[in-house]
């Protein structure tokens, strides 16, 4: 069975979670720009992602993981941790 990821955030954390992923020979799409998944959700919620790794600015959080967790039931895995739920989502981001 084969795997797809998509990595949101394209700075270091990013490009470090996308070459991760390769590495173990998981499918990556991105690293795409947080904002840019922020403008256009087609992205985050493609139902032939499996797990979106969101690595952005602390304040691009929420509103991508609600976006995210809106679509099915596939984990989210924030660098703050992995969630399920918008709620989470806000609760790890306001610790941070």
């Amino acid at each position: 069975m084969s795997y797809r990821a998509l990595v949101i955030g394209a700075g270091n954390a990013g490009k470090a979670h996308a070459e991760a992923l390769v590495s173990i020979g998981i499918d990556v799409m991105g690293p795409l720009s947080g904002t840019a998944a922020v403008a256009d959700p087609a992205p985050p919620r493609d139902p032939a992602v499996d797990v979106v790794h969101v690595t952005t600015a602390n304040d691009l959080h929420p509103p991508l993981v609600e976006t995210i967790t809106g679509r099915h039931d596939e984990a989210v895995v924030s660098q703050f941790g992995v969630v399920r739920t918008p709620a989470a989502a806000l609760r790890v981001a306001l610790t941070y």
